[in-house]
């Protein structure tokens, strides 16, 4: 038998009318959660609407250990329990919500139509004539039990084809009272406006409800996943003919069902639909194609000021001089090309001077225009770590792109073509980064005035998103590109920059990387995570601090994946002490080092960041772990350790926009499918003093010499044409 509580709802303490979100006291009557020392008021929250006080309600869930608000009752699904007695339905009838039905007429509608009344004047109010009840009243009443019987009919089947009580609420948000019919129709509607449905969930309904696989609304359905897929590769297209393989594969994968002809017909009605968009034989996302066009707009309409040339050496001259940085000529050009055009890139390898020439070009933008407010200089990184980098660099407050751009915890931007921001210089770091739809919606939040500086080593990873923008926005020559190569930071000889630059010529020395000073390499081919142990304990004992120290691979899984490196790291770094808690198999420690995974705004914590487990606290069944983000403290129940993970050993995706004076760099043939120059090179450049690669140099020498496979994109002949239409020309 299924858990659950019952009781009577005493307080609703809070209640969010759009979702139906609730904290709610329930008086329990009835537990069968075998659990004896719930409270006689419990606390219960959940997806909830249209909850009464004094009503008796059945409540399905778990208990949840809130840090601060203690133990708590999670609702999965609930039902209202009307007593089914007639004495009980006549109360209920005759209560507050039916207005104009008294004792008198709520007794004479249970007698006559019977104890399943209730039922019967949902699905058929026409009974109430019968009792000589107008027209009027029977609407009335109708509409009162379909918003307080209805809604939960409705939650209750949809709780029976396994919607969580957030996603039901989100259906019966979209949809109201034919949710069910909706989803009984085309269950691949879901996938359209529901956020949390994907393809694999809508068919799972769909195989139960019958449907074969050639039907169109799963044909149709099928091809945006297929597309949507390609998208998170990185391509913003995929070739007609290669869609419509893909999509016979898995219709006919049992017996031949659908023909050539077909898809494309169904494709053909896509694009009627304007859901997707063909070019050239090439097939787009509706949202991609229109993200790519706006981005290729945008990039050629900003018309800020034009300085007087003459001004601008004797400016770099003065600022130069000011902060005792004796710029090469190479510099120089950078900062002069930034100031005179409207949008420029600016990109370079490791130690080649980009954050030099940044803060040249602000001091130099600030003399030149004398703009000397300093919310007209925004500096926006697109995750939290670079742009606090980004700050400790320029001494200017840089802020994540998402910030910047006000987005919400509705998953809502609140800056937009509509409401604009109007800097007078945007410095955009880490742009590699940066995929299509992002940079879409930061280029069409600016006014036109704005001066954009560009700023991004392209021989980095990608973004993870679809899109390439940095690449094609250089490669098409749409605005002047600064690339800066001559190397200045530790010095010109360090071995750590000249590794990182022969990688990304496809080599590497023919030493075995031990010759350098900073560079290390240590042989070792099945014991990697027992070697990178004892790697570290030697840093420590040379009074490296764990902060200071990253280990990065490129896979979670196997015997050299993250999950294991850690796993080991920790007990060698943070063993086994009286402060600690188990939770779904993975044990925390206070002094563990972790990363977190989803961004919340609120509390000033972004994707990405790692922070030290600074406290676990438990009192009675409540849980609480703290940790520590460089000063900013965020606590955790038990229930939000999702949103964490262990950081001892990071993949080197997430450590993008950060550098470490220490990195370890597993290297193993293992992750064979990963290997790849611009990864082993971006793991590189994350090391600011000392890189140790510890493993099979043959696998990093196989990695070296595999070449990305550029993106699949149409963004550079977006550019191209509006070059040619509109006759741009760059410096």
């Amino acid at each position: 038998m299924e858990k659950y509580l019952q009781g009577y709802v005493k307080v609703i303490l809070y209640q969010n009318k759009d979702n139906g979100y609730s904290v709610i006291k329930v008086k329990v009557t009835e537990n069968t959660e075998e659990i004896n020392d719930i409270s006689d008021l419990m606390t219960v929250t959940g997806y909830l609407p249209t909850l009464r006080t004094n009503e008796l309600y059945r409540f399905f869930g778990d208990f949840k250990e809130h840090y601060k608000y203690g133990n708590q009752y999670n609702v999965n699904k609930y039902e209202n329990i009307i007593a089914d007695s007639r004495e009980g339905l006549i109360r209920y009838l005759s209560s507050d919500i039916f207005f104009g039905v008294g004792p008198k007429l709520a007794s004479k509608i249970v007698d006559k139509i019977g104890e399943n009344c209730i039922e019967v004047i949902i699905d058929n109010p026409e009974k109430l004539k019968e009792i000589g009840i107008n027209d009027r009243k029977i609407n009335a009443i109708h509409q009162a039990l379909m918003q307080n019987q209805g809604i939960q009919r409705v939650l209750l089947s949809l709780y029976d084809y396994g919607f969580s009580a957030r996603v039901s609420m989100a259906i019966y948000n979209t949809y109201y009272n034919q949710s069910l019919s909706i989803l009984e129709s085309n269950p691949y509607q879901l996938i359209e406006d529901i956020d949390s449905i994907n393809f694999k969930r809508a068919d799972e309904i769909a195989m139960k409800l019958d449907f074969t696989l050639d039907n169109e609304f799963r044909v149709k359905a099928l091809v945006l996943a297929i597309m949507s897929k390609e998208s998170m590769s990185g391509d913003t297209f995929i070739e007609n003919s290669v869609l419509i393989e893909r999509v016979l594969k898995d219709v006919n994968r049992n017996e031949y069902l659908i023909d050539d002809k077909k898809v494309q017909k169904h494709i053909d009605i896509l694009r009627e639909e304007e859901k997707i968009y063909i070019i050239e034989n090439k097939i787009m996302l509706q949202e991609l194609y229109e993200a790519e066009e706006s981005i290729a707009s945008d990039i050629i309409r900003f018309n800020p000021n034009k300085p007087k040339d003459n001004k601008i050496d004797t400016i770099i001259e003065s600022v130069s001089q000011n902060i005792d940085i004796d710029y090469s000529l190479e510099q120089k050009e950078a900062i002069k090309t930034a100031l005179m055009n409207p949008v420029t890139v600016l990109t370079g390898g490791p130690g080649t001077g980009k954050t030099t020439v940044i803060n040249g070009i602000i001091k130099s933008y600030e003399k030149l225009f004398e703009v000397y407010d300093r919310r007209k200089i925004a500096l926006v990184a697109p995750t939290g770590r670079a742009a606090k980098r980004m700050t400790e660099t320029t001494g200017y407050t840089a802020k994540t792109i998402h910030s910047f751009l006000g987005y919400d915890f509705n998953g809502i931007f609140t800056h937009n073509r509509e409401d604009q921001l109007s800097p007078k210089l945007l410095i955009i770091d880490e742009s590699s980064m940066i995929d299509t739809l992002l940079t879409k919606q930061l280029l069409e939040a600016l006014v036109n005035s704005v001066r954009i500086v560009i700023v991004g080593d392209n021989d980095q990873l990608p973004s993870v998103g679809p899109g390439q923008v940095l690449h094609d926005i250089i490669e098409s020559g749409i605005v002047p590109v600064i690339r800066l190569n001559k190397i200045f930071r530790q010095s010109s000889d360090s071995n750590l920059i000249t590794l990182a630059h022969e990688v990304n010529n496809n080599r590497l020395p023919n030493d075995t990387l031990n010759s350098y000073d900073d560079v290390t390499y240590i042989h070792t081919i099945n014991e990697i995570s027992s070697a990178i142990k004892q790697i570290i304990e030697k840093a420590v004992e040379r009074d490296y601090e764990i902060e200071n120290i990253q280990v990065l691979a490129p896979m979670y899984k196997g015997s050299a994946g993250i999950d294991k490196i850690n796993i080991v790291l920790q007990e060698c770094l943070n063993p086994k002490g009286p402060n600690e808690i188990e939770h779904h198999g993975v044990i925390y420690r206070v002094g563990d080092k972790v990363l977190q995974l989803v961004n919340q705004p609120r509390e000033g914590i972004m994707n990405g960041d790692v922070g030290i487990v600074c406290d676990i606290s438990k009192s009675n069944s409540t849980t609480k772990i703290s940790v520590d983000f460089d000063g900013i403290i965020a606590e955790y129940g038990l229930s939000d350790l999702y949103n964490l993970r262990h950081a001892y050993c990071i993949s080197i995706h997430k450590s993008q926009g950060n550098e470490y004076p220490l990195v370890i760099l597993p290297m193993s043939f293992s992750y064979r499918i990963m290997l790849k120059r611009k990864l082993i090179y971006t793991a590189i450049t994350r090391a600011k003093q000392k890189l140790i690669v510890v493993g099979d140099l043959k696998a990093m020498k196989f990695g070296v010499e595999q070449i990305e496979k550029s993106r699949r994109t149409l963004l550079k002949k977006r550019f191209e044409e509006i070059k040619n239409r509109k006759n741009y020309s760059t410096l």
